[in-house]
């Protein structure tokens, strides 16, 4: 029989990997980030509600941040 392509330690990380990527695209966050200025404009126009947008899109960039600070050390603390 053939031997694997992928040796059998880098086949946990790979599906973890491509399970992230799968629950990236569907979750539709890539969605939010593109359209955020249309969606927290809600429809109307002006100076107001472009200032709306930029705080909107600017606290979604924050969160967004946070997360990744604590993921990294979770995911070095959980050795994974």
């Amino acid at each position: 029989s053939p031997s694997p392509k992928w040796p059998k330690h880098y086949r946990k990380a790979l599906l973890y990997g491509v399970l992230l990527s799968i629950f990236h695209q569907t979750t539709g966050i890539n969605c939010v980030l593109f359209f955020s200025n249309e969606i927290f404009t809600d429809g109307e126009t002006g100076n107001a509600a472009e200032q709306r947008a930029r705080f909107g899109t600017f606290f979604i960039g924050i969160v967004i941040l946070i997360a990744a600070f604590i993921a990294i050390p979770l995911t070095k603390y959980l050795n994974r």
